[in-house]
Parts: structure tokens; C-alpha cells; sequence
């Protein structure tokens, strides 16, 4: 069936809110950390059901800590 409005469809609608310009290292930096935080964090849910020894549960949570540093520093010093 063809198109009978008035109006003409507007094909470029959802393409406004795509990224322009090249990817930038801090965004890569930024996908980067909240990679390790979500893998470590899911990493330590996980060796809860295992019954893993403690070590395993100190390295994932160090790890989270150091990347949600991390990324709570980037953004601090972005406002500034």
C-alpha cells in the first residue's frame, strides 16, 4: 500500500542521535573500565555459589574497587 499522507516519511529520524566524529580514546578507556568493573563484580557473584576461598573473593573485589576508582576519578576531573 502506498503512502497517502500529506506529510513525506521521514526516513533520517533515528539517525540524529548517532555519534559524530571519530571514537575517541577516552571513550574506549571508559567502555574499557566499566568492562572489568561489570566482569569482576559478576565474576565475584558468581564464586559465591562456588565455594571458592577467600583470595578469589579479595582479587574481584579488588579489582571492582580499582576500576570504579577509576572511573569516579575520570569523572571528577572532567567537571573541573
Amino acid at each position: 500500500m502506498a503512502h497517502t499522507g500529506s506529510r513525506p516519511l521521514d526516513t533520517t529520524a533515528h539517525t540524529a542521535d548517532a555519534p559524530t566524529g571519530p571514537v575517541t580514546r577516552d571513550a574506549v578507556l571508559r567502555v574499557l573500565l566499566w568492562t572489568v568493573v561489570v566482569v569482576s563484580v559478576a565474576t565475584n557473584a558468581i564464586a559465591s555459589y562456588g565455594g571458592p576461598h577467600t583470595a578469589t573473593h579479595l582479587v574481584c573485589g579488588l579489582i571492582s574497587l580499582a576500576g570504579a576508582s577509576a572511573l569516579v576519578t575520570r569523572a571528577l576531573r572532567r567537571r573541573r
